[in-house]
């Protein structure tokens, strides 16, 4: 019995300090400060491309699972891995919660589907 209590407490000393309730994201791909550069409908097969002066759409991603962009009270974000990340916005009375698959291009662009209108695409370039 007391080599199983042993056991019990090994296992939960070794794995209980390498969990946090803060998490921390460093060195992900979408951590920075991303713009609006392209948007294509693939319904209507067109193309809208913006300046990046423009800062149509602004989106910053923080090391700590949040991100920042306009209307936005409360927006978490997650990694689940496979390119695929988990966006939810608390937009106060309206919340939301959506999966996409992100792809990055070299290190400053990247490209999903709109989170409410999926047959967009919109690209984005990394400014900082």
């Amino acid at each position: 019995m007391k080599k199983v209590f042993i056991l019990i407490v090994l296992i939960f000393t070794t794995l209980l300090p390498g969990c946090s309730d803060e998490p921390n994201f460093e060195g992900d791909k979408i951590i920075g400060t991303w713009v609006l550069i392209k948007r294509i409908d693939t319904l209507a097969d067109t193309v809208e491309e913006f300046d990046v002066s423009e800062m149509k759409l602004k989106v910053i991603f923080y090391t700590d699972g949040k991100y920042k962009q306009d209307g936005s009270l409360k927006a978490e974000w997650r990694n689940l891995g496979m390119n695929l990340y988990r966006f939810s916005d608390y937009l106060g009375l309206i919340n939301w919660s959506y999966e996409r698959e992100v792809e990055f291009i070299g290190d400053n662009e990247m490209s999903l589907k709109h989170f409410v209108y999926p047959w967009y695409i919109d690209s984005y370039i990394k400014i900082e």
